[in-house]
Order: C-alpha cells, then sequence, then structure tokens
C-alpha cells in the first residue's frame, strides 16, 4: 500500500494520468515515457538519484517537472547527480558543479566560482550563454556524504579511456552537474 500510493503520488507530481498510466511504456509519447521513469526511479525515495542526460527531448514543461523533482528531492534531503551537457541548465540546477574534459574531472566547484571563471565556461562552452540563479540549493557545507566516488575509471577493451580516476562527494541535498561537451567523457 505505502509503495503504491508513493507510486501514484509520483506519477501525478509529473503529470502522468490514469489513462497514461494504464498503457504500456513504448505506447506513450518520448517525454511520457522520460517522466514514468522519472517516477519509478522517485517513487522509491532514493537517497541520490542520478540523471544521465534526462532532459534532452524534453520541452519547457517536462524541464519545469525535472526541475521541481529535483528541488523536491534535496528539500527532503537527498541528493542528486546530473550528467548533462547543457551548462545554462547544470548552472541554474546545481549548487556544484564539474566539468568533465579530455576524460578527466579536471573540475569541482560551487557553481558562482565555474561561473565566474570565464577561461572555463570561454573553452568549454563557447557557444552557450549562462544565466545567473539564485534558485539552487545551497551547499551543505559538513556533512556526511550521501555517495562518495574514487578511483572510477571506464573504458572499452582496446584500452581507450572514457574517463579515468574520478573523485568527488555528494552531500545530502545538494546538485552536483557533471557537465562537458559531448565526447568529453560524461
Amino acid at each position: 500500500p505505502e509503495v503504491q500510493s508513493r507510486a501514484q503520488a509520483a506519477l501525478l507530481a509529473l503529470q502522468i494520468d490514469d489513462e497514461e498510466a494504464s498503457k504500456y511504456i513504448w505506447e506513450l509519447p518520448r517525454q511520457k515515457q522520460l517522466m514514468v521513469a522519472l517516477a519509478a526511479a522517485v517513487a522509491s525515495r532514493p537517497k541520490v538519484l542520478i540523471l544521465d542526460e534526462v532532459c534532452d527531448m524534453l520541452d519547457a514543461s517536462g524541464l519545469a517537472l525535472v526541475h521541481r523533482t529535483i528541488q523536491s528531492i534535496t528539500s527532503r534531503g537527498g541528493a542528486v547527480l546530473s550528467v548533462d551537457n547543457a551548462i545554462d541548465r547544470q548552472t541554474q540546477w546545481s549548487n556544484r558543479l564539474g566539468i568533465r574534459e579530455d576524460g578527466r574531472l579536471s573540475a569541482i566547484s560551487a557553481t558562482e566560482e565555474a561561473i565566474a571563471n570565464p577561461v572555463v565556461l570561454d573553452r568549454l562552452w563557447p557557444l552557450q550563454a549562462v544565466s545567473p540563479t539564485t534558485d539552487r540549493p545551497k551547499i551543505n557545507s559538513r556533512r556526511e556524504p550521501a555517495m562518495a566516488v574514487a578511483e572510477l575509471s571506464f573504458g572499452y577493451e582496446d584500452g581507450a579511456f572514457i574517463f579515468e580516476d574520478a573523485e568527488f562527494e555528494l552531500g545530502p541535498g545538494e546538485v552536483l552537474g557533471i557537465a562537458g561537451q559531448n565526447g568529453s567523457g560524461k
């Protein structure tokens, strides 16, 4: 009963009506498929939610729903790791920003610091404007990490590394955005 009620609440929050919820997922439009998948993840009340390029096919209303979902998770002490190449979205939604470049996580800093570094932004996203915002969660300065990653590497059998030696912590209530251009190993 509790799991079913949480699932229904998550579907409702992501604007999936009863008719849509009764269909097979492949019968839904792509945006609704993404919302159903997000609802399934959120219904389990994860301590950490990992979003990988989830917003690419969403319209403005879908983006707003994802943003509200992130805010809901962080407000209850959950954490979000968001991997996306849209720097504007990452700087608006994340309180810390990690930059992926040449298969390495080259920097993790408060989002405000990353925005203030024109060399980083010009080199990685020369064609995207960055809008300052105050709508992101505050950094939880000293906390027990919700997730800690050390020495994480991934490569192909031919020896080509996609990324190597990634290391970071994600605290309760935080959103860490990992950003980089396509092909950077996000």
